[in-house]
């Protein structure tokens, strides 16, 4: 744990209190398992395992929103290749997780790892997906706009996941949050919301 960390967490438990409705806390608690659940359908259907299913909505995910995310999946995973709404270089990543890769090699990102980890597990006690708007909350920075703030570096984003982290022990005696994937879920539903962002079903 860094200064920083335990800073970021302070500003997060405030955050917590202040901005999340109750509709907020609901959804974010149940985030990551509707994530699983929504990738383990699309498994069934194309009759890959749940862990490739994932891999491949993770690697398609870099700078999408989540519906064009969730379609681009399920096109690539239908053996689609070309014209998938994602980064060509994230198609052939989506392609070599299916093909038999393993998706922690395949992805590289951080952020995208985490991703993947949290839709496999339906959330987890240490993952932390941390994004642009994560980024933006957790320094103070409003505006549509700053969600595209490019890459992260490794310390910042370990220093955001930490402060997720150390939030998460100081919730557990409420009796409501019991991960820190769960009150990043709840935030991140919060945050875009203020900056009029509509939060679309999950599946």
């Amino acid at each position: 744990m860094t200064a920083r960390s335990a800073r970021l967490s302070i500003r997060i438990l405030r955050l917590l209190r202040r901005t999340c409705t109750e509709s907020d806390r609901y959804v974010g608690v149940g985030y990551w398992p509707s994530m699983q659940t929504f990738a383990a359908r699309l498994a069934a259907k194309h009759g890959r395992s749940l862990d490739v299913v994932a891999g491949v909505i993770s690697a398609l995910s870099p700078n999408n929103l989540w519906r064009t995310n969730a379609a681009a999946a399920a096109r690539v995973l239908s053996g689609e290749r070309a014209g998938v709404p994602a980064y060509g270089r994230d198609v052939r990543k989506a392609v070599a997780i299916l093909e038999g890769a393993e998706p922690e090699t395949v992805l590289l990102g951080l952020k995208t790892r985490s991703f993947y980890r949290l839709i496999r597990d339906g959330g987890n006690e240490v993952d932390v997906c941390v994004d642009g708007h994560i980024l933006n909350l957790v320094a103070g920075r409003r505006g549509r706009r700053l969600n595209a703030v490019g890459r992260i570096s490794p310390r910042d984003y370990e220093e955001i996941a930490d402060a997720f982290r150390i939030a998460a022990r100081h919730c557990t005696t409420d009796g409501y949050w019991t991960q820190p994937c769960q009150i990043q879920a709840a935030l991140w539903l919060s945050w875009r919301a203020s900056q009029g962002f509509r939060q679309r079903r999950i599946a």
